[in-house]
C-alpha cells in the first residue's frame, strides 16, 4: 500500500471522505450480517433503533403532522424512508465535524478508503446479484397475469405499465438479469472493479431513470446503488477522463496486496471465496425457490365471464350501470382473486379453495372477518358454476372460462419476418 507520508490529502478532500464514510457506513451497516439469517434476531435490535431515531426525529424535529410508519410494504420511498435519509446525511455532517476537529493533522485516510472500497464494492455487488437473479428466475417481473392482461393502458398506473412491459418477455428479463450479474462479478475483484463499476452505472442509471420517469417508489434505492458506483470510481477519474474524453494513453492501475503476511493472504483469500459462494448459492437457490413457488397455480387459474348471474332467485341483467352484478371473476394465485362490476367497478378478495370439497372460501380483502362460502361445479372445461352465500345474499353464477392464448399479448410470440408491424 502506499506510504502514508507519501500521500498528503487536503482539507476538503479529508472532510469529504469522513462524510461518506460516516454516512455509507450508516446506510449500508448491517451488511454483511444481513445475508446470514440466523443473525436476524441479534441484529433487529439495531434496526429498532434507527426506526425509533427516524420516527423521533419526524415527530419532534420536522414537526410531520401525520402519522408514518417504519413498517416495510413494498415501498422505498415512504415518507420514513425520506426522513431516514435526511436523519443519516445530518448525523454523517455532525459526526463529520468531530472527527475533522479531532483529526485535524492526519494526513491522508489512504488505508480507511481502501477498505471503505471493499465494503461499497461487497455491498454493491449482492445488490446486483439479488436483482439480476431475481430476473433470471423471473420473480422481479414474473409471467403476465390475468389482472395486467384486462388492464387497459388508460387505466393502468405508470408503475404498473412498466411491470406489464417487463413482464411480457422472459428473454429480455434473462438478458437484463445477466448483465446486473456479471456487474456484480466484476465488482468482486480490485483487478475489474473499474469495469464492474462502469456496467453498474449504465444499469443502474437506466434503472434510476425508470423510477423516476414511471413512478417506481425505489427512487432513493436506486440513487444510492448509482452514488455507490460513482463513488468506486473517484480514485480513477483522472484516468478515465484521459481515456474516454481527451483519447489519451493511461497507465495500468497498482494493485497492491491487502498484506504482506502470507498466512494473513490465504486467510484474506478464503474468507473471501466462502462468502462469494454463499452468496451466490443463497441468491440462487432463494430465487429458484421463489420461482417454482410462483409458477404453482390455483385449481381454478384464470378469467371468467360471467354469462348468468342470480341473485336472492332474481336474475340480473347485464346493465352497465349495475353496481352488483359481477362481469368477470379473475383468479391468479392461492389466496386473492377480483371481481369486475358491470359499472367498471374493482373488489378485491382472499380466496381459499378446496379442490376435494368443492368449496371456496371469500374473504374480504380489508376486512377478513366477513366470509362467504361458496360451491363450485365443473360442468365441463370451460364453465364454472358458483353458488352460495357471498355476503348477506345468496347467488347462483355462471361463467364461462376466458382463452388465454387469444390475448395477442400472449399469442404473438418472436417473428424475424415481419412484412408490416403489428402495431395495435
Amino acid at each position: 500500500m502506499q506510504s502514508a507520508s507519501l500521500d498528503y490529502w487536503g482539507v476538503s478532500k479529508k472532510a469529504a471522505f469522513r462524510f461518506f464514510f460516516v454516512f455509507f457506513l450508516f446506510t449500508l451497516f448491517p451488511f454483511p450480517f444481513t445475508q446470514f439469517t440466523f443473525l436476524d434476531f441479534p441484529l433487529s435490535g439495531y434496526e429498532k433503533l434507527w426506526d425509533a431515531i427516524t420516527l423521533w426525529v419526524g415527530s419532534n424535529v420536522l414537526h410531520l403532522n401525520y402519522e408514518f410508519s417504519s413498517e416495510p410494504n413494498g415501498s422505498g420511498d415512504r415518507t420514513f424512508d425520506y426522513v431516514f435519509l435526511l436523519t443519516t446525511v445530518s448525523v454523517a455532517f455532525v459526526v463529520c465535524i468531530g472527527w475533522s476537529f479531532a483529526d485535524r493533522r492526519r494526513n491522508n485516510y489512504t488505508t480507511l478508503y481502501q477498505w471503505l472500497s471493499v465494503y461499497v464494492r461487497f455491498y454493491l455487488a449482492v445488490a446486483m446479484f439479488e436483482y439480476g437473479f431475481a430476473k433470471i428466475f423471473p420473480n422481479q417481473f414474473s409471467p403476465l397475469t390475468p389482472s395486467q392482461l384486462l388492464q387497459t393502458y388508460g387505466h393502468s398506473s405508470p408503475m404498473n405499465l412498466l411491470w406489464t412491459f417487463m413482464s411480457y418477455s422472459a428473454g429480455y428479463n434473462f438478458f437484463a438479469g445477466m448483465a446486473e450479474v456479471v456487474a456484480g462479478i466484476f465488482l468482486l475483484f480490485r483487478r475489474t472493479s473499474v469495469f464492474g463499476a462502469l456496467i453498474t452505472i449504465v444499469i443502474m442509471g437506466n434503472v434510476a431513470a425508470l423510477n423516476f420517469f414511471y413512478d417506481v417508489p425505489v427512487k432513493i434505492f436506486s440513487v444510492e446503488l448509482l452514488l455507490l458506483a460513482a463513488f468506486l470510481l473517484l480514485k480513477d477519474a483522472n484516468r478515465l477522463i484521459r481515456f474516454f474524453v481527451l483519447n489519451k494513453q493511461v497507465e495500468a492501475a497498482t494493485v497492491e496486496p491487502y498484506f504482506t503476511n502470507q498466512k494473513m493472504k490465504y486467510t484474506q483469500w478464503s474468507i473471501k471465496f466462502l462468502f462469494i459462494g454463499y452468496v451466490l448459492y443463497s441468491n440462487i437457490s432463494d430465487a429458484y425457490a421463489t420461482q417454482k413457488e410462483y409458477a404453482k397455480r390455483p385449481f381454478l387459474y384464470g378469467i371468467y365471464n360471467v354469462e348468468m348471474f342470480v341473485m336472492n332467485n332474481d336474475t340480473l341483467q347485464p346493465l352497465t350501470t349495475d353496481s352488483v352484478r359481477w362481469s368477470k371473476l379473475i383468479i391468479e394465485n392461492n389466496d386473492f382473486a377480483s371481481l369486475r362490476i358491470m359499472n367498471e367497478r374493482k373488489e378485491y378478495l382472499s380466496f381459499e379453495t378446496d379442490a376435494l370439497r368443492k368449496t371456496i372460501s371469500v374473504f374480504g380483502y380489508a376486512d377478513t372477518t366477513q366470509k362467504s362460502l361458496l360451491h363450485f361445479n365443473l360442468p365441463d372445461s370451460n364453465y364454472l358454476v358458483l353458488n352460495g352465500k357471498f355476503k348477506k345474499d345468496s347467488i347462483v353464477v355462471t361463467m364461462k372460462k376466458v382463452d388465454l392464448n387469444k390475448f395477442p399479448l400472449v399469442s404473438r410470440g418472436f417473428h424475424w419476418v415481419n412484412e408490416y408491424p403489428m402495431n395495435y
